[in-house]
């Protein structure tokens, strides 16, 4: 069943703000959205439900803005999840492909049962309890000793090995999420892991064939992912973001957080700059009395949050094993994306190229939606496109219905 014709509704409940967005699937596999909501984030801390009154509050006042742009009354979306309960495994399965009806066990080619047995070993890895797996992201498969195979499907070998990233997710957390959604009267049909959603939202095929580190810093958390070669070989959750650097300023200027938000996103740079050093800003104490500081000793106080940010993202990026990784550029998206000159401490410290990342490839609303802290909402909506041209995709059966979730990322990733 195409996808073309439908309306489909993505959510990305943040901790800083919950977007949702309405689209139809165009002819051209874009999304056309047709209507946008946000709404100031409540009840949601570094992608938990930690009020679940607040949290539907939060996501119905998202939709309900989006719905009156829209025209429409979804019924069913799709969403985003994040947080210190998703994780990313790195892991490898193999089994044997030989011929049983020859005694000299000769060859034979791959079948779909191999692949299928292949994904059920490499998902049987020890989890806590209470843990599932989300994603099923092939990197390669290796066919005896030749690897770098896409789609071993009718390939001839005797060992067939498969090097994947899984991300796995708390179900306790998951079901809460999901619970705050639907209160909201929609049917969630699907998560999908918010550093994925971004990724599709703000790269482009090539920067996941020739390597890219995407670092999408919102609120509460920083989602990390890994790109090389079509596959995905690291991903991780920072619960240390935007959020943070707001903290700081409001603690060290002693002024009301609502008040240090506004100071960043108007005045914040990443670097400090000698030429700033006589540009001050005004502002009030938390108890009311006037203040000001320069530019420059703001941007002193934001430089060492957002350099301890991206170096534990550095540090994450160390367990993928790619011996090249030194060579991928930075793409930063999310709504810290918007503080200035973040992308050139991003160079300084993984000394590489770096840009912002926004989302593309859409239509409709692009002055308002082609920003970084869209990137993730947009990504949804892009990753169902491709996931919908997959053979049996919709199914009646709301068990099977979204098999296909992790069946088109085998092939696109």
């Amino acid at each position: 069943m195409s996808a073309n014709g439908r309306i489909i509704t993505a959510i990305d409940p943040g901790s800083y703000k919950v977007k949702a967005v309405i689209a139809e699937i165009t002819d051209e596999d874009k999304p056309n959205i047709l209507g946008f909501g946000t709404a100031v984030s409540r009840g949601i801390k570094k992608g938990k439900i930690t009020d679940l009154s607040k949290a539907t509050e939060s996501i119905v006042s998202a939709i309900e803005e989006a719905e009156e742009m829209a025209k429409v009354t979804p019924e069913t979306c799709i969403a985003t999840i994040t947080g210190d309960h998703i994780k990313g495994i790195n892991t490898t399965s193999a089994i044997i492909i030989t011929d049983q009806n020859s005694d000299t066990n000769d060859l034979r080619n791959v079948e779909k049962e191999d692949l299928i047995k292949l994904t059920e070993y490499a998902k049987a890895i020890n989890l806590p309890i209470d843990w599932k797996i989300l994603h099923f992201l092939p990197q390669e498969y290796v066919l005896d000793d030749q690897g770098g195979i896409k789609n071993p499907l009718d390939l001839s070998c005797r060992r067939l090995e498969a090097k994947v990233h899984l991300i796995a997710y708390n179900y306790t957390n998951a079901t809460n999420i999901k619970k705050s959604i639907e209160n909201s009267g929609l049917k969630l049909e699907t998560f999908v892991s918010h550093s994925i959603a971004s990724a599709y939202g703000s790269l482009y095929r090539d920067e996941m064939e020739l390597g890219t580190i995407l670092i999408d810093i919102g609120g509460g958390t920083t989602d990390l992912s890994l790109h090389y070669a079509g596959g995905v070989y690291q991903t991780s959750v920072i619960t240390v973001a935007g959020n943070n650097i707001t903290t700081d300023i409001a603690y060290l200027l002693q002024t009301p957080l609502e008040k240090a938000e506004k100071i960043k996103k108007e005045h914040g740079l990443a670097i400090p700059s000698d030429s700033d050093a006589d540009k001050n800003i005004d502002f009030n104490l938390i108890n009311g009395n006037p203040s000001s500081l320069s530019k420059q000793q703001l941007a002193q106080y934001i430089e060492p949050r957002v350099e301890e940010i991206l170096l534990e993202v550095k540090n994450e990026c160390r367990k993928s094993n790619l011996n090249f990784l030194r060579t991928f550029p930075v793409v930063i998206t999310g709504g810290s994306a918007n503080l200035k000159r973040i992308d050139e401490l991003a160079e300084n410290i993984f000394e590489t190229s770096s840009r912002i990342g926004i989302p593309h490839d859409f239509t409709g609303y692009q002055e308002e939606l082609k920003k970084p802290e869209f990137s993730a909402v947009i990504g949804l909506l892009k990753y169902y496109i491709i996931a919908s041209k997959q053979p049996d995709s919709f199914r009646t059966t709301q068990k099977r219905k979204f098999k296909w979730l992790d069946n088109f990322l085998k092939k696109f990733l």
